[in-house]
């Protein structure tokens, strides 16, 4: 659903373990991310279409995006703290 960022990024260069530690951190971040974005699909799937504004072709694209975006830009901000939670009991494994 997001796609995994490119390995190659800056930061390359760092040892074995810290580079670990910060993928670990990115894909916690993105759990996060995936999760938010379920549960905001879930929340709009409840609003009810009421008919009065015609469904213009394409709004449940844009919609989805829209979410996707959201749920990015709030994992990234740790309110949650899922990703945290899950980045301290996964790196613990991290030796």
């Amino acid at each position: 659903m997001f796609p995994p960022e490119p390995i190659g990024k800056p930061g390359g260069n760092l040892p074995g373990l810290e580079k670990e530690r910060r993928q670990l951190k990115e894909r916690c971040q993105d759990f996060e991310a995936m999760f938010i974005y379920e549960l905001l699909k879930g929340l709009r799937q409840t609003v009810p279409r009421s008919g009065l504004v015609p469904e213009m072709p394409g709004r449940s694209v844009w919609e989805t995006m829209l979410d996707q975006a959201y749920s990015q830009q709030l994992a990234k901000q740790e309110d949650l703290g899922l990703a945290k939670t899950l980045y301290q009991e996964l790196s613990r494994n991290l030796k």
